[in-house]
């Protein structure tokens, strides 16, 4: 889901991108918030003698959260998108139940059908790859207790470092949400993709990669100082 940026940030950037439980090379692992909050910590100090940009989407973004609230001194800044949503409150933990429910009795290979005709119709350059990457039911259906069971608003109500919150205008819980979580941060800024959706690193690849690269060159020029730019 991430090939157009590790593409676009090659030889300007060093990139990491990582499976969390229950997801590609770690299918057969079961997803807790833990777990992959500690699997992305430990491959950030392994992988890097300074704190880094951390990039996350849906539920890697509450996975990037989680990993900053806890370890604040391994990154500079962090890129959220489509996870400005509390789903600890009202509604939505209502929703964790219901698409906990719905991936436990749908058959896997019509969930398997449907998601590969949406995305080789949404994402025809993408498709593939993100398909052969594995389609986790098992990791959906494993995360969203821990998203339903975690105070989402004082998880970062300490991190000290820059956030940007990228929401595509389409995903529209999310954009609903975004003003309530950047006014939470104490170094947040908030940039709405026009005609992105949930996947907005997909949907508009080269704005989104321009993002976050002006991002991480203001942290490294000055990392003091935010600017959405």
């Amino acid at each position: 889901m991430w090939a157009p940026q590790v593409a676009r940030f090659a030889g300007a950037l060093q990139v990491t991108t990582v499976d969390l439980p229950g997801h590609g090379s770690r299918a057969d692992e079961r997803f807790s918030l833990d777990g992959a909050r500690q699997i992305v910590a430990d491959e950030l100090i392994r992988d890097t003698h300074r704190p880094v940009v951390l990039i996350g989407l849906s539920l890697g973004g509450y996975v990037a959260m989680a990993v900053a609230g806890r370890y604040p001194q391994l990154t500079a800044g962090l890129v959220l998108s489509g996870c400005s949503i509390d789903y600890s409150q009202g509604r939505y933990r209502l929703l964790t139940r219901v698409t906990r429910l719905a991936v436990a009795l749908w058959p896997k290979p019509a969930l398997n059908a449907l998601q590969t005709r949406a995305l080789r119709r949404t994402y025809p350059a993408y498709a593939q790859t993100i398909i052969d990457g594995g389609l986790s039911w098992a990791g959906l259906r494993d995360s969203v207790a821990p998203l339903a069971g975690t105070d989402w608003r004082s998880v970062m109500d300490t991190y000290p470092h820059p956030v940007l919150v990228v929401t595509g205008e389409n995903d529209r819980r999310n954009c609903a949400q975004q003003d309530d979580q950047v006014r939470r941060l104490r170094n947040g800024r908030a940039r709405v993709m026009a005609g992105a959706g949930h996947l907005c690193n997909l949907d508009q690849p080269a704005q989104f990669s321009q993002l976050v690269y002006s991002f991480a060159q203001q942290l490294a020029n000055d990392p003091y100082r935010f600017s959405a730019g």
